[in-house]
């Protein structure tokens, strides 16, 4: 019988939430740090401290005086790395500094998965005062240039250098849009960018875990985006294990090894073509999904609960990761743009999924009528309207994959026809 143990997490947003509360089940006691006061995760966790999470050192004195036995994770951006540090300083089972430095300086991953044959493409890191008007920087700033009008294929993908997720990613269709958008940065932002070639294929979303080594596939979810620049996800699909999902875990098995990721549960975001060759990693790290993906959608599809599987590894409790089956779901945001005239209830979305021969398995709607929407062009928006999630019905085990999604994206679009927007 194991003793006490005590974990600590850093960032306790919201989303921290349903890791915080399986580590309770679990009888582990969890101490949360955020610098914000009314952070969700601080009133959830069993011990709290207003911390800011920039401040390594600050948040290391914290930890020394816990002494956690190891670190959780929650969707966190850039300051994933103090997590990182954490881990190294008290000589804990998880995550390293340099791995949370390589996921989140977009720059370096791209740099150190290409030395390793793992990401092809032209890219190119635009420093944040390469732009300004400065006669030292000519010269330096003709070669980029150069460089980019050569190499760089449009669309292109220009984002920060630093972080995780969608945050400030813009999309040029041509050299023009490349020196408006940089222009723009120049006056206003003092970060690095990179931009790089958008990968064709489609896009998907993985959930994952590496423990010992061993990088385990749990859910491969194909995405549903609204149109360029924004590209956000409006829906992923979950995708039954097979061919497909092979060739990803075979993939990202070479790609957290290369990036030196271990004892973490893994995030990604990769397109894959209709060519039999290796996805194109977008973006990857070493923490779960944000979005309802890691707490709702993948258990749901899943039956595998990352954050508690995570936490039993770490307990040296059994765990397994592998899900025995993968349900063919559906998780749909709202992407509306006006005001809403009317807004269906439950009842009404769940009759409607049902005369499509599909089932309503959450349904979590935050738009009221009389709200005015903006388009959808952050993840934050459409994180905070709510969300719907289906199954296929009866019929879902005999259905295609294909088949499957089809038959849930078109009962999604129904359900949607129910809001009248203008």
């Amino acid at each position: 019988m194991r003793g006490i143990m005590r974990a600590a997490i850093i960032g306790a947003s919201a989303e921290s939430i349903h890791t915080i509360k399986t580590a309770q089940k679990l009888g582990v006691e969890v101490t949360a740090l955020d610098g914000d006061a009314e952070a969700a995760g601080l009133k959830a966790a069993d011990n709290s401290y207003v911390t800011d999470i920039r401040d390594t050192e600050a948040v290391l004195e914290r930890l020394k005086l816990i002494q956690p036995s190891f670190m959780l994770t929650a969707p966190i951006g850039r300051f994933l790395t103090t997590t990182g540090a954490a881990n190294d300083a008290l000589h804990l089972k998880g995550v390293s500094l340099k791995a949370t430095e390589l996921c989140t300086d977009k720059w370096e991953f791209h740099e150190t998965l290409s030395r390793a044959g793992l990401r092809n493409c032209p890219c190119f890191l635009i420093a944040a005062d390469m732009w300004r008007p400065d006669a030292g920087q000519a010269q330096r700033m003709n070669a980029l240039i150069t460089s980019i009008t050569d190499n760089i294929h449009y669309p292109a993908i220009i984002k920060p250098r630093y972080g995780s997720g969608s945050r400030g990613i813009t999309v040029a269709e041509n050299w023009e849009e490349v020196q408006t958008e940089f222009g723009a940065l120049s006056m206003h932002a003092k970060e690095d960018y990179i931009i790089e070639d958008m990968m064709p294929g489609v896009e998907y979303g993985v959930d994952g875990a590496v423990t010992g080594g061993k990088f385990h596939l749990i859910l491969l979810r194909r995405k549903i985006n609204t149109p360029l620049p924004a590209r956000e996800a409006v829906a992923y699909i979950s995708v039954r294990q097979g061919e497909l999902t092979q060739r990803v875990e075979s993939y990202l098995a070479r790609a957290v090894s290369t990036l030196g990721i271990d004892n973490s549960l893994i995030h990604c975001d990769l397109m894959i073509s209709d060519e039999a060759g290796d996805p194109f990693i977008i973006e990857l790290s070493a923490r779960p999904s944000g979005h309802n993906l890691h707490n709702l959608f993948t258990p749901l599809a899943t039956g595998v609960d990352e954050a508690q599987e995570m936490i039993l590894f770490q307990c040296g409790d059994k765990y397994e990761f592998t899900p025995r089956e993968v349900r063919i779901m559906e998780i749909r945001y709202f992407d509306f743009t006006g005001t809403a005239v009317k807004v269906p209830t439950e009842d009404e979305a769940r009759q409607k999924a049902a005369e499509n021969g599909c089932s309503l398995e959450q349904w979590k709607c935050a738009i009221h009528e009389g709200d005015d929407m903006a388009a959808p062009s952050t993840g934050h928006i459409l994180m905070s309207r709510g969300y719907m999630i289906l199954g296929p019905g009866d019929d879902g085990d005999v259905l295609t994959q294909d088949e499957a999604g089809a038959k849930l994206e078109n009962t999604a679009g129904k359900i949607l026809s129910l809001f009248e927007i203008r």
